[in-house]
């Protein structure tokens, strides 16, 4: 059976390539792949990543807001060129100063396309130059000039006191996904993409969450202006993890996050959300306290009428495996079953979340009787690591009309035992809607009533 989990949006990761080649159009070179080992550090550290698209111009702006005081900073930019040699020079500016900067390390050229369109990825280390600060920054790029720009992102790891400690890494490399490419004509350049892998010692007792960021770039709408159907899957576990080659999409035990039915709308995971071909995509994942690594694969597929598979280029992963170190459990307010047009509504009030990972949600016909999990995965906490709670909503559907049903919440917590709380009641409507309605979840901030 697939394994769901609930995910929220979240800061944290980044992918890139290997070492520059000349690559021929006619031999398929294989080093475009899996991404590579950036950096890596443990710390009261946090990731913030940004990015633009630059199809079509040559400069763009990067909105960034950095929690803390920076670490390391990297510059990214892609593209491909029509010719096996790129311009590895740009510029950046922060306003008050700008800095003329050549990539200290280059992927590419990796053969993309027709008889002469290869794919580039420039990285460049602008730790040094002092441009980043603590706080809201727009950081000018320029003089981005390729054949076809896809665009530039900026990942910082910053420092922060009131973090708990973590650990990140940043992976970096060029993976290249094209819809028409089968195995049959570069087994590294068709779909699913080579897998990406976070690796880390288990822990006996305690959750942990991996936040992760990504960059790709070449997402277009260029065929019949439709979004192009994708996947970004993931899979988690302990012992060695798999092995190059393998296909998540196949595999039983993976699961996926958004677009789950590929109709190519604008749900899928990559499309384009920093305009002109360039995406920046943040998500989480739960990580028992048995499991040892984490894995992440693209997946593109070929349906060419009406929908087609996205290609890409895949250049920037990085993530951070968080090690809560307060022992705090949720301060819950409230909690209470209501009956809801077309089931019952179930909803609970929190005044601090800090080190809770979320949520499980549990039904009974009767108060005393065997409750069964509503949710297939965890409910993820919307407030971890501070201070101020949340609201939240989830919808029971599918019930019998007029028989009362029984509730119980369980707070999931980083490093206490778990706490159960309930149970609450309530009777489903008489009346029995006429389409079944998808049971859905909502959360609210809430303000930080323990302030003052």
């Amino acid at each position: 059976m697939q394994r769901a989990r609930y995910i929220v949006w979240t800061l944290t990761a980044i992918a890139m390539l290997i070492l520059p080649v000349l690559a021929s159009a006619a031999t398929f070179p294989n080093f475009d792949g899996e991404l590579v080992d950036a950096y890596t550090a443990t710390g009261r550290y946090g990731i913030v990543s940004s990015g633009v698209g630059l199809n079509g111009v040559t400069s763009g702006s990067i909105d960034l807001f950095v929690p803390g005081t920076p670490v390391k900073v990297y510059l990214y930019w892609a593209g491909y060129d029509v010719s096996s040699g790129s311009d590895d020079e740009v510029a950046i500016s922060n306003g008050t100063n700008t800095y003329n900067v050549t990539a200290d390390t280059t992927y590419g050229p990796s053969y993309w396309w027709g008889s002469n369109h290869y794919h580039y990825v420039f990285v460049e280390d602008i730790t040094g130059l002092n441009i980043a600060q603590a706080g809201s920054g727009a950081y000018t790029i320029s003089n981005v000039d390729m054949d076809f720009n896809y665009g530039a992102g900026i990942i910082v790891v910053y420092e922060d006191e009131n973090l708990d400690e973590t650990t990140v890494w940043l992976l970096e490399g060029l993976d290249s996904i094209h819809f028409r490419f089968g195995v049959a004509q570069s087994v590294n350049r068709g779909s699913p993409s080579a897998l990406n892998c976070f690796t880390f010692e288990a822990d006996a007792e305690n959750p942990r969450l991996l936040e992760f960021t990504t960059f790709t770039g070449g997402y277009d709408t260029a065929y019949s202006g439709q979004f192009r159907a994708n996947r970004l899957w993931y899979k988690t576990g302990y012992g060695a993890p798999p092995a190059q080659g393998t296909d998540l999409t196949s595999d039983p035990d993976a699961a996926h996050f958004g677009n789950p039915t590929f109709q190519g709308d604008a749900n899928g995971d990559l499309i384009a959300n920093d305009l002109g071909e360039w995406d920046t995509y943040n998500n989480q994942i739960v990580i028992e306290p048995w499991e040892t690594w984490a894995c992440l694969q693209i997946e593109s597929v070929a349906t060419y009428d009406p929908q087609l598979g996205v290609s890409l280029l895949w250049l920037m992963a990085g993530a951070s495996l968080r090690e809560p170190s307060t022992p705090t459990s949720v301060d819950l307010t409230r909690f209470e079953a209501l009956p809801d047009e077309g089931g019952i509504a179930i909803e609970w009030e929190t005044a601090s979340e800090v080190n809770t990972l979320g949520f499980n949600l549990y039904r009974s016909q009767a108060v005393d009787g065997e409750y069964n999990a509503l949710n297939q995965g965890l409910i993820p906490a919307q407030g971890l690591g501070a201070v101020g709670g949340h609201s939240y909503t989830y919808v029971d559907t599918g019930l019998e009309p007029g028989k009362r049903y029984f509730y119980k919440l369980e707070s999931v917590s980083a490093q206490q035992a778990n706490v159960i709380h309930g149970p609450v009641d309530a009777a489903a409507p008489d009346t029995t809607p006429t389409s079944v309605t998808l049971t859905a979840l909502s959360a609210t901030a809430m303000p930080n009533i323990l302030a003052g």
